[in-house]
């Protein structure tokens, strides 16, 4: 039996501007591994996420279909 997935992810997000009219930037840190990862704006962070999720969903589903 293949040993499961957690259900979680685990990440520090930090969120800044450099001033009033710019950009908000974030960035992850891997809470398990400390992998940090930079996005230029919200937009790119966002999507990150939806393909973090959509990409476990998908292998938990596969594990129980095995």
């Amino acid at each position: 039996m293949p040993e499961q997935q957690p259900f979680q992810q685990s990440y520090l997000l930090r969120l800044w501007r450099e001033d009033a009219q710019s950009p908000w930037r974030a960035s992850l840190q891997n809470v398990a591994t400390n992998e940090r990862i930079g996005f230029a704006d919200l937009q790119s962070l966002f999507l990150f996420v939806q393909t973090q999720t959509e990409a476990s969903s998908k292998s938990q589903k596969d594990s129980q279909n095995e």
